[in-house]
């Protein structure tokens, strides 16, 4: 059995495939991802006051968008390694494109890591001070 390399595992799927694998790892996951927990957190906050598990809820949502948003700092972590790899200068998409995404992809994500987290504080530290 032998492994193929980043870029070959790139080439060898389709090109909508790829193309819709690269939006989402760079642009739609992350940022859904935070746009999702942000929404989720506002609308938690007013039942934590008064119901348990809302608090609880808002914890869980914080890991699901972590884990997505990190997932596709994955993703683009497997753009970087395909764009600078050697054996890419024949696949269709120039090799310099692919590794730009991929580096965009994880400039993205930590971003919006850094703002879930953000929001997560928040949460923790503020619970119970808006139900005056």
């Amino acid at each position: 059995m032998t492994t193929a390399s980043p870029a070959e595992r790139v080439e060898r799927e389709g090109p909508i495939r790829r193309a819709v694998g690269v939006w989402f790892a760079v642009f739609i996951g992350p940022i859904g991802a935070w746009a999702v927990h942000l929404v989720a957190a506002t609308s938690l906050v007013r039942a934590s006051c008064t119901h348990p598990w809302a608090e609880t809820l808002s914890h869980v949502i914080t890991a699901v968008t972590l884990a997505v948003a990190l997932g596709c700092m994955a993703l683009s972590w497997r753009l970087v390694r395909a764009g600078g790899d050697a054996a890419s200068e024949g696949a269709h998409d120039p090799p310099g494109r692919v590794r730009f995404l991929g580096l965009l992809g994880l400039g993205i994500g930590a971003f919006n890591v850094a703002l879930i987290v953000l929001e997560e504080v928040y949460i923790v530290a503020f619970h119970g001070h808006s139900c005056g």
